[in-house]
């Protein structure tokens, strides 16, 4: 009976494993997608690519928050392994929603591009007469 249980667990660590790793590689591509719509000025393909990037990186979270997969997080070798995939969906997932989404929410972009357009200072207004200046490597 013991034996079935660690089978069923560690079947459903694996599964889990699997969904974690597609929706963080999904939120991956959906930011560099989302840097690409922002440098060409693509204001709705920014939005969808932000949208996108936060239902993964929501998914990925939820997967990684997983009882068992916490479990798992204190066991001997790999535990270390769970802990650090549940560290970077969490932080994956704090980056879109609390980064990215605010950023393709506010009402302008502007950007302003340096002569050797190596270094650009994007002023992001996101209302309430609340002006935020994010500097952006590479505009």
């Amino acid at each position: 009976m013991l034996a079935l249980a660690v089978v069923l667990s560690a079947l459903w660590l694996a599964w889990r494993a699997s969904v974690v790793q597609r929706e963080l590689t999904d939120t991956r591509e959906q930011a560099v997608a989302a840097e690409k719509a922002l440098k060409a000025s693509e204001w709705r393909q920014l939005q969808e690519h932000a949208y996108r990037m936060s239902v993964h990186s929501s998914h990925a979270r939820y997967a990684a928050s997983d009882p068992l997969w916490a479990a798992a997080s204190h066991l001997p070798v790999l535990g270390r392994n769970f802990s650090a995939v549940t560290t970077v969906a969490d932080a994956m997932d704090y980056v879109a929603q609390s980064a990215v989404s605010p950023l393709a929410q506010s009402r302008t972009i502007t950007t302003v591009k340096r002569a050797d357009r190596s270094v650009g200072d994007i002023l992001v207004s996101l209302g309430e007469d609340k002006d935020v200046i994010v500097d952006a490597a590479k505009v």
